[in-house]
């Protein structure tokens, strides 16, 4: 695998999980079941801004909002990532 490659070529001792839904909304809450086991399941994730949010169509921005209340009923915090200077974090707690 690519990814596996990747974080051996780099040093990186990680578990990893690949998705393939056909919604945004179904690959992230899928993502959020398989990943982590007990004390190992991630407790923060990382999700780009949606800057486009004025201009994208109603149903993108639905599934973007949804996945932000779905990581709050699996008791996880969100950083959302402004780039290329800027971190905005929100808090879900």
């Amino acid at each position: 695998m690519k990814a596996y490659q990747w974080l051996i070529r780099h040093k990186v001792k990680a578990f990893f999980n690949i998705t393939e839904n056909d919604s945004f909304e179904a690959g992230c809450q899928a993502l959020m079941e398989i990943t982590g086991l007990g004390k190992l399941r991630p407790n923060m994730i990382l999700m780009g801004y949606k800057e486009n949010w004025r201009t994208c169509n109603e149903e993108e921005l639905q599934q973007y909002f949804n996945v932000i209340q779905l990581v709050t009923c699996f008791y996880i915090r969100i950083c959302g990532l402004t780039l290329p200077f800027q971190i905005t974090i929100y808090w879900t707690a």
